[in-house]
């Protein structure tokens, strides 16, 4: 029996194992490649949604403008008039409005109703 003949065997079995190596090599790399552009694709496009709604009713959809109620910057709408209040800000005129309506409804919202 001829040895050559053993030697092309193992030389071709080594040489798949290579190549074998290698695929499953680069398919890993463009794995992560995927996965890279599908996490950019998907930072772009959330900030993207957040340019087109900074500053934008929740109702109608259009531009909010800051405006200042008794010492408090809240935002009203250009559109349909509705006035959206930042964190706090609710709080901040409930005391000034305590006896009116305006005053009850933000106490109640913001949960500093006193004996009502």
């Amino acid at each position: 029996m001829d040895g050559r003949g053993k030697f092309d065997t193992y030389t071709e079995f080594w040489r798949d194992v290579e190549r074998a190596r290698e695929d499953i090599y680069f398919a890993q790399k463009d794995r992560e490649l995927i996965a890279k552009l599908r996490e950019k694709d998907q930072q772009e496009l959330e900030q993207a949604i957040l340019e087109l709604c900074h500053l934008r009713c929740p109702k109608c959809g259009r531009k909010l403008v800051e405006t200042v109620y008794r010492s408090v910057r809240v935002d009203r709408c250009s559109g349909c008039g509705g006035v959206w209040l930042d964190p706090g800000e609710i709080e901040t005129l409930a005391p000034e409005e305590h006896q009116s309506w305006l005053g009850g409804l933000l106490a109640r919202l913001s949960g500093t109703e006193e004996g009502r």
